[in-house]
């Protein structure tokens, strides 16, 4: 411990050094452009498909380079690969951008891997450049006051930028499932409501051609792998009818009591939607290529020249499983929890707070303007209504991706609406893409509820996301919410350092068991001890021991 302590204070003095040595003098805070001569910021991201290809020409891109004097330079990085390069790269310590910035398009790196980075001196600490530089970042952390303590490293700096919120109502209850109503309509099924049912959907599904092509070609469930998706895996939101179940994203711990950290991979209900879902791929009413599929493999069974063959999936929304170049997108409605062994369950999920998005490494040359720059991709969208200029990095020009309510607009939550969204092509992060327009969940951002549910539907909208959901979430999951998830945790420094590699590997070892469990590759029965023992083997118990220390210490914080 004490060498990775001198290491970081080594690596953060001669960062110190280098943030000294800035090339290019920076305009005090409030003051645009940043910086009164042009500068370039190597920027590397992991972006959606379909904002890679044109984010250098994109409207909100061209309007903050004017705006602020700095140019972009992309190191475009594919959402599927973009984990583990960006593991690869902060070992190395080599080639590093000046800013690692991460779009909202999965999961690449947790808040103890920034606080990791930032101890062994990889990344700035970013508490000097708050103080002098900061701005929208005060008001973000207004938005949600213990946000500061969800950033600030076990050291006391924080490290990056990102984004905040107090909560977004439809990924309160993320856990989702889609199935295609106009199957079930050309079939004269019911949506299901228990496994039993479901089971018998499928089935039909498989046997009785509801594409009507007269080809036995239906995929009556399918699913995509891996962080990069919006909770496409097979195990997302069926196996909750057999156990409480987080996913891999939270390493399948949830709270066995209130007080008490258990994991939800190791228990007889595990066990048994394994079970199903191995009876389930040998009947062929899953989908082959379920644990290779990535997500837009997995769209294009609903987006074939011959015909939609998706029949049902699990996602956080409709678009991030269904191709939107298939008008039968409309079609695919929500479904309710399962019954099952475990009751009828929504998982609740901690919504709100304050996550990294942005971080300025040890190499940058003019780490001032890049925080500048951060700081205001940080700004409130909606928070000047008198020039409305903030708009454009979320939601495009005014006329393309968003224009000032009419008359008796109404927001989601039944209230006067604040501004109304266009449509626009739909893409992987679930609303209109406007794909030269804007960049929406690209970087940092603060969106405050009040904002969201201010949106109005534009007439003609053909997909207003931020209304299905909020429909979806209220009708088909909320009667069935149950909390039995961990709230946001910060660890200490020398949990932190314990977790890095237990947190990875459990999660892989669980997800490749998934596979091979469903796949027959191991059997359920005779390989489940040696199962579980692995688990235990890649530190799951130090994960539950770790974890409990920390709800112990938020519990009594109160």
């Amino acid at each position: 411990m004490k060498r990775f302590l001198s290491l970081a204070i080594a690596l953060a003095m001669l960062a110190a050094c280098g943030a000294a040595l800035a090339e290019t003098p920076v305009n005090p805070k409030g003051v645009f452009p940043i910086v009164d001569e042009p500068i370039t910021l190597t920027v590397w991201c992991n972006l959606p498909t379909e904002a890679a290809d044109g984010i250098e020409t994109n409207d909100a891109t061209v309007w903050l380079e004017e705006k602020t004097n700095i140019h972009i330079n992309w190191e475009k990085i594919g959402i599927n690969e973009a984990a583990e390069k960006l593991r690869v790269m902060m070992a190395a310590n080599s080639g590093l951008p000046d800013v690692v910035m991460t779009a909202n398009v999965g999961s690449i790196m947790t808040t103890e891997q920034v606080f990791s980075y930032g101890m062994q001196g990889l990344l700035l600490p970013l508490n000097d450049y708050i103080e002098e530089y900061g701005d929208a970042w005060y008001d973000a952390m207004e938005v949600i006051p213990w946000g500061r303590s969800q950033v600030t490293a076990p050291d006391g700096n924080i490290y990056g930028l990102g984004g905040v919120n107090d909560g977004a109502y439809h990924v309160s209850l993320v856990h989702k499932f889609y199935v295609n109503n106009n199957w079930l309509e050309a079939l004269s099924i019911e949506p299901p409501t228990t496994i039993d049912e479901f089971y018998d959907m499928l089935v039909a599904f498989r046997d009785n051609d509801p594409n009507g092509n007269g080809i036995k070609d239906e995929v009556p469930l399918s699913g995509s792998i891996g962080r990069e998706t919006v909770r496409t895996t097979l195990d997302y939101f069926l196996m909750n009818a057999f156990q409480y179940s987080t996913g891999f994203e939270q390493y399948w711990l949830y709270l066995e009591e209130p007080d008490k950290v258990a994991s939800g991979a190791i228990t007889p209900g595990y066990q048994e939607g394994l079970r199903w879902f191995r009876k389930l791929y040998e009947e062929n009413l899953m989908d082959k290529e379920i644990f290779i599929n990535t997500q837009e493999n997995m769209k294009m069974l609903s987006g074939a020249a011959d015909g939609n063959k998706l029949g049902s999936f699990s996602a956080m929304f409709a678009i991030s499983g269904a191709s939107t170049d298939n008008p039968d997108i409309y079609d695919y409605i929500a479904l309710s929890p399962l019954e099952g062994p475990a009751g009828r369950v929504s998982v609740d999920c901690p919504t709100g707070g304050a996550s990294y998005s942005y971080l300025i490494t040890h190499t940058c040359k003019n780490p001032e303007a890049a925080f500048r720059m951060g700081d205001y991709l940080m700004t409130i969208a909606s928070s000047n209504q008198d020039t409305w200029e903030h708009m454009v990095m979320r939601y495009g020009l005014e006329g393309a991706g968003w224009a000032k309510p009419s008359e008796g607009d109404i927001g989601l939550d039944g209230n006067p609406a604040l501004f109304t969204l266009l449509p626009g092509p739909i893409g992987s992060a679930g609303t209109p893409t406007l794909i030269n327009s804007r960049w929406y969940e690209i970087g940092p951002a603060v969106r405050p509820m009040s904002e969201r549910n201010a949106i109005a539907t534009a007439p003609g909208s053909e997909y207003n996301i931020e209304q299905i959901l909020f429909d979806e979430t209220k009708n088909a999951y909320e009667p069935f919410r149950v909390n039995k998830s961990l709230p946001v945790l910060v660890y200490d420094a020398e949990d932190i350092e314990t977790l890095m590699d237990i947190q990875v590997n459990i999660q892989n070892y669980g997800q490749e068991a998934i596979a091979q469990f469903v796949t027959g590759q191991m059997d359920i029965d005779k390989d489940w001890d040696l199962y579980v023992q692995t688990m235990y083997d890649l530190g799951l118990q130090t994960l539950i021991d770790v974890n409990q220390k920390t709800l112990d210490k938020y519990l009594t914080s109160f």
